[in-house]
């Protein structure tokens, strides 16, 4: 009965939702178990009522069509709800518009619709403890109450009071303590970057010197909880023999170059993750981690020297970085279907010290070079892009290319790029 809780929700069918219901003996209400009957659809505030209560408090499960004995607490009836084409998106709505912040992660819904009768179906919602808490319902003049679960009830509190409030400093500092672990994984991390250059890891580019045009890639879960992995299953993902094709953390480009490159950059093992590391040439710094809280980061340098008489002159390689951030994005992926993180996820794409830095069009011009190169310079030291993303819609190709475009049009308006140059630049570029 009880595997039904952690049973994958596409995989929960009507024989599960009948035999853990099972009225009246099914389980009944508790902390993290909520029933919602009727013949129909609950109210918007209802929905949201019971969600951002499971989520403030423990997480837990959330059945709409099952009838609750208010005396028992357990299942009396399964009437279902109206399955209508779009009811899971309509559920989805719901808990987006009327619940602040929206949860986090976002709860999964699964439309289970009754064997002997297409047009009835249970819908089950699973919602995660949430380390954005406190999240706020709306009632139905849209007021924001906040509710957290006590015994088997949803309960408003007042907050003005001395219990209330202690709760939501509980609520806050869930969130205060998930914050601080997201900014120590960012900044452990980024500050690795900046110590293989203080430990002279890269000979070329010692003291106070830099690569011109360095891309840094990096994404990791808004609300970290702890670790997702292990140290030992990210190096295995890296280069153990015994790892699939599908698990590997590593992609093969279309022009059969692999991305991360481990015969360049070889795995070593750190306190909470796995790194590599090269200098290419005397122009060209690469590395990478993983780290078992979720997190992946990708450096590259894109910019090159111009050919006599612009010798002096660097420019950033917008088709390499195009291809680059294409195969972390579609790595990113990858990874985040082994590590499997919770909630959202925060998505940086920086390229740095672009101070007087051109990006020449690759495409055929009539103009000389050196009639472009002053329409297409950067005014900017660096370009840092932001977006907030889920796992579920990076794993959609469709999802993930319109992220790609974005991004690369904003490093393209630092540069004096209209959005139809970038576009018909990627639109060149295989992935």
């Amino acid at each position: 009965m009880s595997t039904l809780l952690t049973k994958p929700m596409n995989q929960i069918t009507y024989d599960d939702v009948i035999e853990f219901c099972d009225p009246p003996k099914g389980l009944p209400e508790n902390q993290t178990l909520e029933y919602k009957g009727g013949d129909k659809l609950p109210t918007s505030r209802v929905i949201a009522k019971a969600a951002s209560a499971l989520a403030n408090t423990f997480g837990g499960m959330l059945f709409l069509g099952v009838d609750e004995n208010h005396d028992t607490g357990r299942p009396s009836g399964i009437p279902g709800v109206p399955a209508d084409r779009d009811l899971e998106n309509q559920v989805s709505s719901i808990l987006m518009a009327n619940i602040d912040p929206p949860l986090v992660p976002l709860p999964e819904i699964q439309v289970v619709p009754f064997r002997d009768n297409p047009e009835r179906a249970v819908v089950v919602i699973r919602v995660a403890q949430s380390n954005a808490t406190p999240h706020a319902a709306r009632d139905g003049n849209g007021n924001e109450l906040f509710y957290v679960r006590v015994h088997s009830q949803s309960r408003p509190e007042d907050w003005d009071v001395p219990a209330s409030l202690e709760k939501l400093e509980w609520l806050f500092n869930r969130r205060r303590k998930s914050e601080a672990l997201h900014d120590r994984i960012r900044d452990e991390a980024l500050d690795r970057t900046e110590l293989y250059y203080d430990r002279g890891i890269f000979p070329h580019f010692s003291g106070n010197r830099r690569p011109h045009g360095q891309g840094v890639f990096w994404i990791l879960p808004l609300y970290p909880e702890g670790p997702v992995t292990t140290v030992q299953r990210l190096h295995d993902g890296c280069v153990g023999h015994e790892t699939t094709d599908a698990q590997r953390l590593q992609i093969i480009e279309p022009n059969c170059s692999d991305f991360p490159s481990y015969s360049w950059m070889t795995p070593a093992s750190i306190q909470d993750g796995v790194v590599g590391l090269t200098e290419v040439r005397d122009t060209q710094v690469r590395s990478f981690e993983f780290n078992i809280y979720g997190m992946f980061l990708y450096q590259e340098t894109f910019a090159y020297k111009l050919p006599a008489p612009l010798d002096e002159t660097w420019s950033l390689d917008f088709t390499t970085l195009c291809q680059q951030l294409a195969s972390f994005l579609q790595l990113a992926s990858r990874f985040y279907d082994v590590v499997d993180p919770v909630g959202l996820l925060e998505l940086h794409v920086t390229v740095m010290n672009l101070d007087g830095l051109c990006m020449l069009p690759p495409v055929a011009s009539n103009s000389p070079v050196i009639d472009q190169v002053g329409h297409v310079v950067s005014y900017q030291r660096y370009v840092d892009c932001k977006r907030t993303v889920q796992a579920n819609l990076l794993r959609d190709s469709d999802q993930r290319d319109e992220t790609f475009l974005g991004l690369l049009c904003e490093i393209g308006n630092a540069f004096n790029w209209k959005e139809s140059l970038v576009r018909q630049v990627v639109g060149h570029i295989p992935r």
